[in-house]
């Protein structure tokens, strides 16, 4: 249940982006939301999964791997 809450609400962060796009076409928040768009779409779930954990968790530690709520920000990225 806390899985599918924390992929709803990056979901609908998501969209928020894409409709603000047509705004502000060629600023960096357009070109930021279409990198983001084009890897999601490009690379495979177990894949992305991965490399978030690498780069977050491992490199960066901003984000534990595992755990009860932050341990959710992941898995929610990976499954939108």
């Amino acid at each position: 249940m806390k899985l599918t809450f924390a992929a709803l609400v990056v979901a609908s962060c998501r969209r928020q982006l894409g409709h603000s796009r047509p705004y502000k076409k060629d600023s960096w928040l357009d070109v930021t939301a279409m990198t983001i768009s084009l890897f999601g779409i490009c690379d495979a779930g177990l894949l992305l999964g991965l490399v978030l954990i690498l780069v977050f968790a491992v490199w960066l530690q901003w984000l534990p791997s595992s755990g009860k709520a932050l341990g959710l920000i992941l898995p929610a990225l990976t499954l939108d």
